[in-house]
């Protein structure tokens, strides 16, 4: 299904942390960019979901399921800087 290796894998998840950080620590004036980002986001989880029909293998199967995890994991991140700038 993808290309993969361990090395593949690994920055792939520092790239993820690397985001997770930028979204978690965003000042109010970056809430813009973040917004975009998990619309981005939100994007690409969609269309790992068809995907999920064409594992073939187990190694396939963990590496979909660690990158909808990580997907995930950015926007649970971003969800409380949003929620804080809500008016009711």
């Amino acid at each position: 299904m993808w290309p993969s290796s361990d090395a593949d894998n690994q920055l792939r998840m520092a790239a993820y942390e690397v985001l997770n950080a930028f979204v978690n620590n965003a000042a109010n004036d970056s809430l813009p960019i973040v917004a975009k980002l998990s619309e981005v986001i939100l994007e690409r989880l969609e269309k790992t979901i068809p995907m999920q029909q064409q594992i073939v293998s187990v190694e396939d199967r963990i590496t979909l399921e660690e990158i909808q995890t990580s997907l995930t994991s950015v926007l649970l991140v971003g969800h409380p800087i949003h929620e804080t700038n809500l008016t009711y």
